[in-house]
């Protein structure tokens, strides 16, 4: 619902989501798997409260792709720039695992370098992506952020040249 725009509809889901995990997870944490446990804390994602998140995850640290990149969602909402960029550093360097959303933390990476006014590391990452990931994401890549077309290295190319615009780079854009 949230990756067609219907957000209302999207935080209903999410609502219901938290509240069935709730239920399971208070009487059953040991049995809440890596998968689960990453379905639930992004329940929260969608309702918007971070906070949360990030309680709920550093309380079951995995060492995943999906569990790093969630973090750094997290982070990048709080504006805790350093903490995100860490987290999706670390996402980055699982290899071959979900490559949609490798390129999407690649892409989040980026931005947060934006933020940090590091624009030099950002041009390095958002070139890569363009250069390496013409494809077109994988339909069920992570809801958030939204990309209308599916299609990434587009918006590689604009994050980049609004960093060399930022460095007073104009001759390169």
């Amino acid at each position: 619902a949230l990756k067609n725009g219907h957000l209302n509809s999207a935080k209903r889901k999410g609502q219901r989501a938290i509240e069935e995990c709730e239920k399971t997870y208070e009487n059953k944490r040991e049995k809440f798997d890596g998968s689960q446990l990453l379905n639930y804390a992004e329940s929260y994602i969608i309702l918007e409260n971070y906070k949360k998140t990030i309680e709920l995850l550093q309380e079951n640290q995995r060492n995943s792709l999906r569990f790093h990149y969630i973090l750094g969602i997290c982070y990048r909402e709080l504006d805790q720039w350093n903490k995100a960029v860490d987290q999706f550093k670390l996402a980055i360097a699982f290899p071959d695992e979900q490559k949609s959303m490798r390129v999407l933390s690649k892409m989040e990476l980026g931005k947060c370098y934006v933020q940090l006014k590091k624009y030099q590391a950002s041009i390095d990452v958002f070139d890569k992506i363009a250069k390496e990931n013409y494809q077109i994401l994988d339909p069920d890549y992570p809801r958030y952020p939204n990309y209308k077309d599916d299609i990434i290295a587009d918006d590689a190319l604009y994050f980049e040249g609004k960093s060399y615009l930022k460095l007073d780079r104009k001759s390169v854009v």
